[in-house]
């Protein structure tokens, strides 16, 4: 991947979430290399509006995922929900999700150098 490329996939974010401000949303994307040991590290990781994940991860991935010799793909997406309108909801609802993918025609997501 190329800083184009990821710089479209954080755009892409962006416009999922028009018309709300995508300044309350938070995107990191992470490649996560997992040793002969099952430990996972962090290769290389970007955000939008967020912190970039760095050093060992290995509590954060699935158990299942941590396959020997590996590399899984990790998406993280969170947004600050303030209602405009709240009879029954009011604040600030904190919505987020994550996804874990395998590469699928090499062993890790080369970016800038990493991998």
């Amino acid at each position: 991947m190329t800083t184009n490329d990821v710089n479209n996939i954080l755009a892409a974010a962006s416009a999922v979430l028009a018309p709300f401000s995508v300044v309350n949303a938070q995107v990191t994307l992470s490649s996560v290399l997992i040793d002969a040991n099952g430990n996972a590290t962090v290769d290389w990781s970007v955000s939008l509006h967020g912190t970039q994940r760095t050093g060992t991860v290995t509590n954060a991935i699935p158990t299942a995922l941590r396959v020997a010799n590996t590399s899984v793909i990790w998406g993280e997406a969170a947004y600050a929900y303030k209602p405009i309108i709240g009879w029954v909801v009011t604040g600030t609802l904190n919505l987020s999700n994550q996804m874990f993918m395998r590469p699928r025609r090499s062993n890790c997501v080369h970016y800038n150098g990493t991998c």
